[in-house]
């Protein structure tokens, strides 16, 4: 999915609308610090 528009949801979140405005990614900076998590891991998926 293409992004069409990116929105900041607050100074660490974003996310990335395709054209029909669904969400396609998510972006949130400093999850492990928000989250107060010892470690963090992620899988990215393709589509």
């Amino acid at each position: 999915m293409a992004v069409a528009e990116s929105r900041d949801l607050d100074e660490n979140t974003i996310l990335d609308l395709d054209a029909k405005g669904e969400i396609c990614g998510i972006t949130v900076e400093h999850a492990k610090a928000r989250a107060g998590l010892p470690h963090c891991s992620f899988e990215q998926v393709g589509a």
